[in-house]
């Protein structure tokens, strides 16, 4: 069975190679997405910085051939509990009637500064 890895890079403060997102067969699994890259939005409401995360899902879904509808499983890795309203908000938006299995972590920081939404998740091809 092939595999295809894309956004392969070193981790923050290690040597250790790692991929964005890696599809094995129909199966699409990402890593932890933040808003890293954003770091506008992670001064603004966390409702925000959720959307540039779901971005992030979608945009390395569609380079491994996927969607939003194909996803079957979040973890959502969040720094506050009175976060999760706005955040799990924007999942409800994005993610409609497709309906995700979803595990919600509180944690005590992200693997970055200001971050506060971080999530992962899992996809199957139909097929």
């Amino acid at each position: 069975m092939a595999i295809r890895r894309v956004g392969v890079h070193r981790g923050r403060g290690t040597d250790a190679l790692f991929s964005d997102g890696v599809r094995v067969g129909r199966t699409i699994y990402l890593g932890g997405r933040t808003a890293a890259h954003r770091p506008d939005v992670l001064r603004g409401p966390v409702g925000a910085e959720a959307e540039v995360v779901l971005d992030e899902i979608e945009r390395l879904l569609g380079e491994l051939g996927g969607g939003l509808r194909d996803v079957v499983k979040l973890v959502t890795y969040l720094t506050a509990l009175e976060h999760r309203s706005e955040v799990y908000a924007a999942i409800g938006r994005r993610f409609g009637d497709a309906a995700p299995v979803s595990t919600g972590l509180v944690v005590s920081s992200l693997n970055f500064p200001d971050g506060r939404v971080e999530i992962e998740a899992t996809a199957v091809l139909e097929g």
